[in-house]
């Protein structure tokens, strides 16, 4: 029978455990978040809705990349193949959202409560994508892997689909209202 300080040294080792896998996952996806918000406040609600949509563009030509098997030559290794894949997406991402950000004009209110629930809602519909895609898109589950929680929330290809539905539904409260 256990001794209760073996007990509660257990217990103790277990929610040790329990927070700090959680806490590391909140911690990235919040700096996520928030390097998602800062980047739309600073540069703008144009440039943060053309990022969602080049996200968008990017997946359907990265998917149907017909030059892919080329990376193969750079190495085969899972990190070689993560580096190149995930680099080549973040070109595809960075260069679409230049071109995109040309068309999309949207500004911001001046000020409050608005600005900033459409800055969050815009940061955390890119944030959406990006957990997607890591999961769905890129191998980067080799980088880093999430807990349980949001496995259950990503991982799943059923559950893709909404993924991909879910920025734009946010569209639907940042528009202009006439």
């Amino acid at each position: 029978m256990d001794t209760p300080l073996s007990f509660f040294t257990n217990l103790f080792n277990a929610s040790v455990a329990f927070v700090s896998t959680y806490t590391i996952d909140v911690i990235i996806v919040g700096v996520l978040f928030l390097a998602l918000y800062w980047c739309t406040l600073r540069y703008g609600k144009g440039r943060g809705i053309s990022l969602i949509l080049s996200l968008y563009i990017a997946l359907l030509a990265f998917t149907h990349f017909p030059f892919r098997s080329w990376f193969q030559v750079l190495g085969t290794a899972e990190r070689q193949v993560l580096f190149v894949e995930g680099g080549s997406f973040l070109c595809m991402v960075v260069f679409i959202t230049y071109i995109v950000s040309k068309l999309v004009v949207a500004e911001f209110p001046l000020w409050g409560f608005a600005r900033t629930f459409e800055a969050a809602l815009i940061a955390g519909s890119a944030a959406i994508l990006v957990l997607s895609f890591w999961y769905q898109l890129l191998p980067l589950s080799n980088l880093y892997a999430f807990g349980k929680p949001i496995q259950a929330l990503f991982a799943p290809s059923e559950l893709f689909f909404w993924w991909l539905l879910a920025p734009l539904v946010g569209f639907l409260f940042i528009g202009r209202r006439y």
